[in-house]
């Protein structure tokens, strides 16, 4: 993901659309960041790999 904003950003100048580029880039990567931090916690304990057991027993 860090390579699209990093893709984004070498984008030249002179194109018109640069700054919707780099904001729409942006945007898609904080979002896939945001969303896949918080649905790892609900997988994790729903495929027991929280660890959680161990402490228990």
């Amino acid at each position: 993901m860090r390579w699209a904003l990093a893709l984004a950003l070498a984008v030249p100048a002179s194109v018109a659309e640069r700054s919707v580029i780099v904001v729409l880039t942006f945007g898609v990567v904080a979002f896939s960041i945001f969303a896949q931090g918080l649905t790892m916690p609900p997988l994790l304990r729903r495929w027991n790999l929280t660890g959680a057991e161990d402490a228990e027993h």
